[in-house]
């Protein structure tokens, strides 16, 4: 690992460690030099180009519970399934902060049941109903990679974690920065980053080979995103290489939204305060299909300057998105029942409504 002049080289011990993780300090120059010349900022950030609403022309909405095109549309999802065409993804990078800390996925949703678990029983309920197989990936990041190893291994389940890669954070001037005791901090590059490191993962390939076709892919703190038949096979009848679930209402991720007449997913970040407000009525749950050839190939993702606050400290983090992928593939928006399939859980207070959607049982 070749160490650029302009960040100071750490102890050989931490040098380790980072190259270990697939830390990149050719990128890491590259992101202090853009932010000290601005051309990485706020302004930035912002996305050009004529941007507009989606026109609800340009929604999909789910076909009624008790039609023919839901029946036929569940029966693409069931063949998918049954075939071992399908596999899922789980992003769980994220630490427990609001929980007492320790990695997210492992934390228990219902008694004996992780965050964690919820995802990949369901995955193992379709599969032995359906006498298939379907591959299970859990994205992590250096702060869940071991936690979840031994959580994994505690509960005798095959799911492989592939694991993303890792940066440092920076001062809003361009310089490295430190915490109040001198140490470099590292972070997780964003979802973006999580999507690069399936693309380029021994699980991607191997599960092409065993015939796998498309990936669902979703945070595992959403408990309302299982695995359903009706979205796998709605994203087979409309052949497009991506579906992307939107509820109503405008939250703090990413809206479609339609730029120089391109039907895009927009992160908040990448606009000006209000401009959600103003422009989508729908924002995305950071829940995926994927076409396999589609994940597997990584388009040029914006690095996009995001503040955070650290030890009490404001620091800067260089992440990518996943929802770029929107930008360059054609693409499904699909409005699902936010009640049913959007269920985050980023507090104890969120705790009760997802308790009771899993209690009420998953979708199909």
């Amino acid at each position: 690992m070749k160490w650029p002049d302009s960040i100071p080289a750490p102890a050989p011990p931490l040098r380790r460690w980072l190259r270990r993780l697939q830390f990149d300090p050719t990128q890491m120059d590259l992101d202090l030099r853009a932010v000290q010349s601005g051309r990485l900022g706020p302004a930035a950030n912002l996305l050009s180009g004529n941007l507009a609403p989606l026109e609800s022309a340009r929604l999909t909405s789910l076909s009624p519970p008790d039609s023919r095109l839901a029946r036929e549309d569940r029966e693409l999802g069931v063949e998918a399934v049954a075939r071992g065409q399908v596999a899922v993804a789980i992003l769980a990078g994220g630490m427990a902060t609001r929980f007492g800390g320790g990695a997210k996925g492992a934390v228990d949703i219902l008694p004996g049941q992780s965050f964690l678990g919820w995802k990949i029983t369901d995955a193992e309920s379709w599969a032995q109903r359906l006498g298939a197989h379907i591959p299970v990936a859990i994205i992590t990041s250096f702060a869940t990679h071991g936690a979840l190893g031994r959580h994994l291994r505690s509960h005798g389940w095959t799911a492989t974690r592939v694991p993303q890669g890792l940066s440092l954070r920076l001062r809003e001037d361009g310089e490295l920065f430190r915490t109040p005791e001198g140490r470099y901090s590292p972070h997780a590059p964003g979802h973006g980053d999580a999507a690069r490191a399936l693309a380029q993962s021994h699980w991607l390939s191997r599960a092409r080979d065993a015939g796998v076709r498309w990936i669902v892919v979703s945070n595992v703190d959403n408990v309302g995103a299982t695995l359903s038949t009706e979205i796998l096979g709605t994203h087979r009848r409309l052949q497009r290489p991506i579906t992307v679930e939107v509820v109503q209402g405008n939250d703090s991720g990413g809206v479609p939204l339609r730029v120089d007449e391109r039907a895009m997913l927009v992160e908040t970040l990448r606009l000006a305060p209000g401009q959600a407000q103003t422009l989508a009525t729908v924002s995305s749950t950071n829940t995926f299909v994927f076409d396999l050839e589609c994940l597997a190939q990584v388009p040029p993702l914006t690095r996009l300057f995001v503040r955070k606050e650290v030890e009490n400290l404001m620091a800067v983090q260089i992440e990518t998105l996943i929802g770029e992928w929107t930008h360059v593939h054609p693409t499904t928006f699909l409005e699902v029942d936010r009640a049913r399939r959007f269920v985050p859980v980023k507090n104890p207070a969120d705790l009760e409504a997802a308790r009771r959607r899993l209690l009420d049982g998953p979708d199909r």
